[in-house]
């Protein structure tokens, strides 16, 4: 990546860095035609009293300053070197270090830190920056069931009635990707590129004061921006270089985010060559008690089912052995488990396990005979995650080098046995801040810890391996696995904390998705018994799951559900290469309903998907023009096998009660969509 700095004069406020402010565009998309946008490049401005500023368009941060956590941060002196765009902090232990810069792309931020032995709990290059310019924000979560989106930026009450605490000051932390939004969509986005060996954390936060009896008059609001790495005290030779944050500006926001997550994943050699994923996993029918008999049966009804059924792998979920003892299978798979994978693969799938590494059963032969491969809290007692009625669950600590050759042995001996797709769980356990456990190998931070482990489970498995991680961090795990589950379990029952959870994640996460990896929302169900949703409910789920393009799985055994079912199954067939998914007013906070389509280039039409989340009732009606930019167009309700022509329109008026969605195909052409086509643009025998 080309880069470069400079300094050019500006006001006696300071000194500003950058290049031009403005760089315009257009590109061709796949529904729209020729898109106008904007590429605005962000602009650093120096203060003389070490202070800086950051300028994209009409958003601001304004009058920046570093800060070592919760330490006290009182250079004894300031030293700008115009010529770099370097700020030197002069402490009275050690010397902070920034240096302001531009590249073609926008601007960056380097730091380090000089002098030390020890590194403070949280560095933040950017801390207590005034924001002015915008009224939303891009949070993402963590990882697994984030929250993520874009948000208003919440307001004030100009005038409070009743005498009560102030409860209106906030504060949202974000991972991966952060960024503001204006009015008009401007975005300023960033992030950083490496996540080897710290945590990124942005935090945005308001301050508030009130005058007069009872608090009842605002005086003074201000929304302040933070961003800076986990350094978790560990030791130091003297310097402490951080990973360069890079800030992005342009428009629309959506653009904005894909282009930072298109640089993250080049920046982490992101390879993309695995087909979208169309597979039977057990846990959702089974769960623990999926066996060797049930195994035969599945495979044996797939085997009986014409045409074929083209799902690409059969994955044992959970249960096959306790938990650490991956190599010891229960009685459940007495046979053993490779016994079970060479059964998978001789009937012509690949074969597929669950793992979770960092999990260790108190009937595990880790818990009783290497109890110092327990991780301990401060305290010195094992962590305990989980306590059930039968066992306690407890947490492998890594660093322990007896511990880690142990994990490198399950999947070396995994692939050897054939396995070729992996489901790895509940990675965030490993994932524990080193100022709050006790580690046997103490000395790094935890995103070290958890970096060495995935990267030594990537080069077990082999590049060819598939590799899907669940209930996970996002950030160690750009460049390394194949696909992340986004939102939260999805339970045959309709819940904001499951079903609303994955249909938020899959529509904020679009921007990244088949960029960083496949994102997977969980599960499809096919059955009709045991299912506490409407049929309406569940196709509204699985046409959703569908059409964004992610990771496509079932637990429910194909030769038992009914032929609609199946005949639905088939509909959602992904082609060989995923599509790009469009996602109607992505930056609109706070949707009652959703509006995603894909474009099929081989027919010259769209697949458009509307789904009322929330409104007791929609009759919204939505023009062709806004939507794809077409004034009028055929248009089919569309179902599996039965395409209803509704005529030549210039919008779509779906009536849709709560949680209810349509599906529809909509062309230039007068030519129906034939009845073996499926949902991504595949001919398909059997629907």
């Amino acid at each position: 990546m080309k880069r470069r700095s400079f300094l050019e004069k500006s006001s006696a406020a300071g000194l500003a860095l950058g290049l031009a402010p403005y760089l315009a565009w257009a590109r061709t998309t796949h529904a729209r035609g020729q898109v106008s946008q904007r590429r605005i490049l962000p602009r650093w401005q120096i203060h003389h009293d070490g202070s800086f500023s950051l300028r994209m368009g009409f958003i601001q941060l304004a009058h920046a300053y570093p800060s070592l956590g919760e330490e006290p941060f009182y250079p004894l002196r300031v030293e700008v070197d115009q010529s770099l765009g370097r700020i030197r902090y002069v402490l009275a232990h050690g010397t902070l270090e920034l240096q302001l810069g531009a590249d073609e792309q926008g601007a960056y931020l380097n730091t380090r830190l000089l002098g030390r032995q020890q590194a403070p709990a949280w560095v933040y290059p950017l801390d207590r920056a005034q924001m002015t310019g915008a009224n939303r924000f891009y949070k993402q979560g963590f990882g697994f069931a984030g929250p993520s989106g874009v948000f208003d930026l919440p307001q004030p009450t100009a005038k409070i009635e009743e005498a009560r605490l102030k409860e209106e000051v906030w504060s949202y932390d974000s991972y991966l990707f952060t960024g503001l939004l204006a009015p008009d969509d401007e975005t300023l986005a960033w992030a950083s590129f490496d996540h080897q060996g710290y945590l990124h954390r942005s935090t945005i936060w308001s301050q508030q004061t009130r005058f007069g009896l009872i608090d009842r008059h605002l005086d003074t609001q201000s929304i302040q921006v933070r961003t800076g790495f986990a350094t978790e005290q560990i030791p130091l030779n003297g310097e402490l270089s951080l990973p360069t944050l890079y800030f992005r500006g342009g428009e629309p926001s959506f653009d904005t985010f894909q282009g930072l997550a298109q640089e993250l994943a080049q920046a982490n050699e992101v390879r993309l060559d695995k087909a979208p994923r169309y597979h039977y996993c057990s846990w959702y029918e089974f769960e623990r008690s999926f066996d060797q008999g049930r195994l035969n049966e599945v495979l044996t009804g797939l085997k009986s089912i014409k045409p074929p059924i083209a799902i690409q792998t059969v994955q044992i979920d959970d249960g096959y052995a306790e938990y650490g003892d991956w190599l010891r299978p229960r009685q459940t798979f007495a046979s053993g488990i490779e016994e079970a994978i060479k059964k998978i693969k001789k009937a012509g799938y690949e074969a597929g396990l669950w793992v979770a590494p960092f999990m260790v059963s108190s009937k595990s032969f880790i818990f009783n005979e290497h109890p110092d491969w327990l991780l301990k809290d401060t305290e010195g007692q094992p962590v305990l995650e989980w306590q059930k009625e039968d066992e306690n669950v407890f947490v492998l600590d890594t660093s322990h080098p007896e511990a880690f050759a142990y994990i490198r042995e399950v999947f070396r001996a995994f692939r050897q046995m054939g396995v070729r797709y992996y489901k790895t769980d509940f990675l965030d356990w490993g994932y524990r801040s080193s100022l709050k456990v006790k580690r046997f190998t103490p000395g790094k931070t935890s995103a070290r810890y958890f970096y060495e482990v995935v990267q030594m489970i990537r080069q077990e498995i082999g590049p060819d391996s598939f590799w899907l991680a669940c209930i996970a961090p996002f950030q160690p795990l750009v460049g390394l696995v194949d696909a992340v589950r986004v939102g939260n379990d999805i339970h045959p029952t309709w819940t904001e904390e499951t079903t609303e959870n994955m249909i938020t994640e899959m529509a904020a996460g679009q921007f990244y998705n088949h960029v960083l990896w496949q994102n997977d929302p969980d599960v499809v169900y096919l059955r009709e018994h045991d299912r506490k949703w409407s049929p309406e409910e569940n196709q509204t789920v699985t046409l959703w799951n569908a059409i964004s393009e992610g990771v496509l799985a079932t637990s429910d055994r194909f030769h038992l559900v009914p032929e609609a079912s199946l005949r639905l199954w088939r509909f959602i067939q992904p082609g060989s290469k995923p599509r790009t998914v469009h996602v109607h007013q992505w930056s609109q906070p706070n949707k009652d309903w959703y509006i995603v389509y894909q474009f099929l280039p081989d027919r010259q039409a769209w697949v458009l998907l509307v789904l009322n989340l929330y409104l007791p009732l929609s009759d919204r009606a939505f023009s062709l023009s806004d939507l794809l930019g077409i004034d009028r167009a055929f248009v089919y309700d569309w179902k599996p096998g039965k395409p209803v022509a509704l005529g030549q329109l210039d919008r779509l008026q779906p009536r849709l009660y709560k949680h209810q969605s349509q599906l529809y195909y909509i062309t230039t052409s007068p030519e129906a969509p034939p009845r073996n086509l499926g949902l991504h643009g595949v001919l398909i025998e059997g629907i």
